[in-house]
């Protein structure tokens, strides 16, 4: 991660993501798209939740693309639909 100066101030998901493909910060939140697995961090690097592309309501979904927050919503895109549900977890 890097500061709005440029300046390196630390990671998040060292060792836990191997293959990010989208980001989004909402509120207290980071979520983060790797591949099968929609991770959530606190902005202190903690990790929250995460969830596996079988968790999202019982569908198969392939991968995920990307994640973006909207009040108390989350949006995720996957490689079938938008997913929209309260980020309150």
């Amino acid at each position: 991660m890097y500061d709005n100066f440029g300046n390196y101030v630390g990671s998040i998901g060292a060792g836990i993501l191997h293959d990010p493909t989208g980001i989004g910060i909402g509120g207290d939140k980071l979520g983060v798209c790797d591949s099968d697995t929609l991770f959530f961090f606190g902005l202190d690097g903690s990790l929250i939740s995460k969830f596996s592309t079988t968790d999202i309501f019982g569908t198969k979904i392939n991968h995920f693309n990307d994640v973006s927050f909207r009040g108390d919503r989350v949006y995720i895109l996957t490689d079938r639909r938008v997913v929209v549900a309260k980020s309150n977890f």
